[in-house]
């Protein structure tokens, strides 16, 4: 089960996978099914995304939803 703000982000979020093939990965976790993994990373609402970059980075993504919003935070970290 997802929760509606998951819903409500699934097919954004499948848009910015595809869109970003080759460049970043795109994943998700069901925090239901691997609670654990969850808990380790520190994950307190649903949907919380999370950024993870060289040398074990790990950036917590605030900003807007939408396509456009997510596209250009994951183009910027990506680099060119």
């Amino acid at each position: 089960l997802r929760c509606g703000h998951c819903k409500k982000l699934a097919p954004t979020w499948t848009l910015l996978a595809a869109e970003m093939q080759h460049k970043l990965k795109i994943a998700e976790v069901n925090c239901e099914e691997h609670n654990a993994i969850c808990r380790q990373e520190g994950v307190t609402g649903y949907p919380m995304l999370f950024y993870y970059g060289g040398k074990g980075t790990k950036t917590e993504y605030t900003g807007g939803r939408k396509l456009e919003q997510l596209r250009a935070f994951a183009e910027k970290v990506s680099g060119p």
